[in-house]
């Protein structure tokens, strides 16, 4: 504490207490470090049995370290976690190999109790990996490099557990990504309709909500609009009170942005003659599907091409035929044998999932890609189920019909994000023509730029629909969003406020409500 020059605003500790301890006499005598060094670390214990071991770092307003990457994460030589309110310098941070600052994501949730930096005004942090929680009376902003800072780290597993849990949510910024974007109109026009009901309580900008659209069709004249071009995007600036809106459209878009997460870390791939999507009652093929299960429901809504609207999924998720998934899906679940070969506790970066399936009877050039978010779906070789715990939960599980040929560009995009194969039965002859799959199925991982990709793959119907597949891995410092997709600006989604970056050009809007703050992008 003396390095840091607190304020004693009372003090009633005896003379003969404060005598033998130099030090102590220094700080209750208002006295302040005039040499250096102006940083320290100390180590006490806690009086228990088996006591807990304690590190005091502490800094002077005469250093001009930053607290978090200069003294903490440098002395415990690891990769930190933050939760802390943050100004716009300091940002998450790579470029120290093994000494990483990543943020922690906001709102998060203590024991059921949500919590967001808004209206929080706690610091701390966490190793990637360990046993250590420590505490800081600064925040991550610049200011902390000039002022005198104290962290206290805490070594004890049960701590470390408990707010590692809190802590599991950090910004994509440094993470591996994958977006898959559509261009098919239809679809476009049931997302785009969901996503313009949203409550007119969550508009800031006096009113106003931003809208931006790629498309080349016009739209009808809407009340106090303003219109401008800026590249090809085309801005609509729509007064608010013109567009009918529901609190339950809004928490629908915040399920979207599931859309826009897809980062697909867990692949399997397996061989089948079931390799093309399905249509709604999963007896006939379809180019595409694409179905999102609201919370709490167990079917959802299904679109294919067939139909072109929202239509009810005929079955709930966990039935085994007679809906679009679970026909798709059957060769991944048939044969199984009389033992499950799960894998337990694997750990990604990603919360979506995904699975190729390819036809390997010889006249069939088909396979299936399917992208979702369901954990532990679907388990391989095992009967056909969907993971009960998970209704509760908003998901959204999409399907591309492609030709064999538009495996090896969809390896290329995931080799950047270096998933995890869970599962593969694809057989050498499949592989061996396909470099780039075999690394990705050798468990190979990019280590030479570039590290982020935009791949372009076609489904198989006619008329062909087009898709890009964007994927960074976790070198690259771009954030999916703003960095990245948006320099192709044809991407649709949301995403939390620690991922806005206020960059003009790439057409980037806050909408707000209360502490919950997602961003609109087109």
């Amino acid at each position: 504490l003396f390095v840091a020059s607190p304020f004693i605003y009372y003090n009633d500790v005896p003379d003969a207490e404060v005598s033998t301890r130099p030090t102590l006499k220094k700080l209750l005598n208002g006295e302040t470090p005039i040499h250096p060094p102006f940083s320290s670390k100390q180590t006490i214990k806690t009086q228990a049995g088996a006591p807990v071991s304690v590190q005091i770092f502490s800094k002077s307003g005469r250093s001009k370290y930053e607290i978090y990457q200069k003294i903490i994460s440098k002395q415990l030589k690891k990769t930190i976690k933050v939760w802390s309110r943050r100004d716009k310098k300091l940002k998450s941070n790579c470029k120290i190999p093994g000494r990483h600052i990543l943020l922690v994501s906001s709102p998060i949730v203590v024991d059921n109790q949500a919590s967001s930096l808004e209206k929080d005004v706690t610091n701390w942090l966490i190793p990637e990996n360990g046993d250590i929680f420590c505490a800081v009376d600064k925040p991550y902003a610049i200011s902390q490099k000039y002022e005198p800072a104290v962290a206290v780290c805490i070594q004890q597993a049960n701590i470390f557990a408990r707010f590692n849990t809190i802590a599991a949510k950090i910004s994509q910024k440094y993470e591996p990504a994958v977006a898959v974007c559509i261009q098919q109109a239809n679809i476009f026009k049931h997302f785009n309709t969901i996503a313009a009901k949203v409550s007119d309580s969550m508009f800031q900008n006096n009113g106003y909500l931003h809208i931006f659209d790629s498309q080349s069709v016009s739209r009808d004249p809407l009340v106090g609009h303003q219109q401008f071009f800026v590249g090809r995007i085309r801005k609509l600036s729509v007064k608010y009170h013109s567009i009918l809106a529901t609190r339950s459209a809004m928490r629908l878009i915040k399920k979207l942005a599931l859309l826009a997460s897809l980062m697909l870390c867990i692949f399997q791939f397996c061989s089948a003659q079931t390799s093309k999507c399905q249509v709604a009652a999963g007896n006939r093929d379809a180019d595409w599907a694409i179905l999102y299960k609201p919370p709490g429901d167990k079917a959802g809504k299904i679109l294919v091409p067939a139909g072109g609207a929202w239509a009810p999924n005929p079955r709930d998720l966990e039935n085994v035929r007679e809906h679009s998934f679970a026909k798709a899906l059957e060769s991944v679940a048939q044969n199984h044998p009389a033992k499950t070969p799960g894998v337990i506790g694997i750990k990604t970066k990603s919360n979506s999932k995904g699975v190729v399936i390819l036809d390997n009877t010889a006249p069939e050039d088909s396979a299936a890609w399917i992208v979702h978010t369901v954990p532990g779906y679907p388990k391989p070789k095992v009967p056909y189920t969907f993971p009960a715990s998970e209704y509760a939960n908003g998901h959204l599980l999409l399907c591309l019909t492609i030709a064999e040929s538009q495996i090896e560009p969809i390896a290329v995009a995931l080799f950047v994000a270096a998933p995890f194969i869970h599962y593969n039965d694809v057989p050498d002859a499949e592989v061996s023509t396909r470099p780039t799959l075999k690394k990705l199925l050798n468990g190979e991982t990019a280590i030479k730029p570039p590290f982020l990709t935009k791949q372009n793959i076609v489904t198989k119907g006619a008329p062909a629909i087009p898709v890009q597949v964007f994927s960074k891995s976790e070198r690259s410092k771009y954030g999916k969003f703003s960095k990245f997709t948006q320099m192709q600006r044809t991407f649709c989604a949301t995403i939390p406020r620690n991922d806005f970056r206020n960059i003009p050009e790439n057409n980037i809007e806050t909408v707000e409500k209360d502490d919950k703050s997602l961003v609109k992008t087109r």
